[in-house]
């Protein structure tokens, strides 16, 4: 499964997927988010920033392995997993 979203069609999905907000409250925050739930830390974010695109992989890398999907992210013609 490959998915490509803009930072606008991610903002909108975290504001109005229910279930991908339901997902992310109930994952725990990393320490360095300083939030009580990785929802709360991702909507104070700016999308568009390098730092911010860099943690998103990583929430969503750490949610899929929790759940049993394989993971891969392409970025900058490297493959990381």
């Amino acid at each position: 499964m490959e998915e490509k979203l803009s930072t606008e069609e991610l903002e909108m999905e975290l504001y109005s997927n229910q279930e991908l907000i339901s997902l992310l409250e109930n994952t725990k925050a990393k320490p360095y988010m300083n939030s009580n739930s990785t929802y709360e830390y991702l909507i104070s974010q700016d999308l568009t920033s390098l730092d911010a695109k860099l943690n998103l992989m990583d929430i969503f890398r750490e949610i899929f392995r929790l759940q049993a999907y394989p993971v891969l992210f392409e970025f900058n013609d490297r493959k990381i997993f």
